[in-house]
């Protein structure tokens, strides 16, 4: 089940209590942000979570214009990325 098709689903079907819907690169980073300045995560565009005994579907987040918005994946944290080559 991919969160991004099911959200509801997947926090009815689950143990989650939020679900990052769409690309989460910048909605993590986001949410992380936030929590860290002691905001409300509920003003993150793209999450979906369970809220008041209910689920809450936050507003979508749009796709990155360009994939070169996106930081490049930091494969030195993975125990075998550092020895795979990059993809150009």
């Amino acid at each position: 089940m991919h969160v991004t098709a099911l959200p509801q689903e997947t926090l009815e079907r689950s143990q989650l209590d939020s679900v990052v819907r769409g690309k989460p690169e910048c909605t993590l980073t986001e949410i992380a942000e936030t929590l860290a300045q002691v905001g409300d995560r509920g003003a993150v565009a793209g999450p979906s979570l369970r809220r008041d005994g209910g689920t809450v579907h936050d507003e979508d987040r749009g796709f990155p214009d360009s994939l070169d918005e996106l930081p490049p994946p930091a494969r030195d944290l993975s125990p075998t990325g550092a020895r795979r080559a990059a993809v150009t």
